[in-house]
């Protein structure tokens, strides 16, 4: 027979990190989502080629 005794709560500081980590990477995600959606993407018809022509000559 078994007998099952009641776990003890566990370190502080062990169950800060345990929470940090998913909470931090949970929120940087949201922030990241969020700035992809503000930050436009680069237009198709751009090149690096065209964009270098298009650039002012410092003649």
């Amino acid at each position: 027979m078994t007998v099952l005794t009641k776990a003890s709560p566990g370190r502080p500081d062990v169950r800060l990190m345990t929470w940090f980590f998913p909470i931090w990477y949970g929120a940087f995600g949201v922030i990241i989502c969020i700035l992809t959606r503000v930050t436009p993407p680069p237009r198709p018809d751009v090149t690096a080629a065209t964009r270098s022509r298009s650039s002012p000559s410092t003649d």
